[in-house]
């Protein structure tokens, strides 16, 4: 199968199984949105209105899989033949063709940043890109240099102890998702 016709077939099954407020949350950058729960039944029910009566329904679920299309791009054939299945999604054969190749993380050195990095953390080692890639320079934002970030990868799999143990922080199957440089 072509990896676009597989995306759109897995986009398209993950968007019928999400709930209104799940959808409007995923394409709401406003904060007010973001957290449904804390409000009241009244207020989270205004926050899906406005943004429903904005985009439309059939809108919030266009952007909701044209901002899936994006991520899962850059996604392995293998990792996207893994989730049709767990789906319950059967399809002929393998995914085949070439995922795109999203920007590499400094520190781990997956291709997991988005095509805007900075100020993305990378959903493998948990590495906050700034735009600086000297090894010896000191990062304010991940509270220590690139090379020993670099250093605690091979060691723990994150760019620190702190964020390896922290696993709700990093997506379990990043590395599973994206591309290593080393691989490519």
């Amino acid at each position: 199968m072509d990896r676009a016709d597989a995306i759109l077939l897995l986009i398209t099954r993950t968007v019928q199984q999400m709930t209104l407020p799940d959808k409007v949350r995923m394409i709401s950058g406003d904060f007010f949105v973001a957290d449904l729960e804390s409000m009241s039944e009244a207020e989270a029910q205004r926050a899906i209105d406005t943004v429903v009566e904005e985009y439309g329904l059939d809108g919030v679920e266009e952007q909701i899989i044209s901002m899936g299309v994006r991520e899962y791009e850059t996604w392995r054939n293998e990792y996207l033949q893994e989730c049709l299945l767990k789906s319950g999604l059967k399809i002929d054969g393998e995914v085949s063709g070439q995922p795109r190749l999203a920007p590499i993380c400094p520190c781990c050195k997956y291709r997991s940043l988005p095509e805007d990095p900075l100020f993305h953390i990378c959903s493998v080692c948990f590495w906050e890109y700034e735009g600086n890639l000297e090894p010896d320079h000191f990062s304010a934002i991940n509270g220590m240099t690139l090379k020993e970030a670099i250093a605690n990868f091979d060691i723990y799999g994150a760019k620190d102890r702190k964020s390896s143990i922290n696993a709700d922080l990093l997506d379990p199957d990043a590395k599973r998702k994206y591309v290593r440089l080393s691989e490519e």
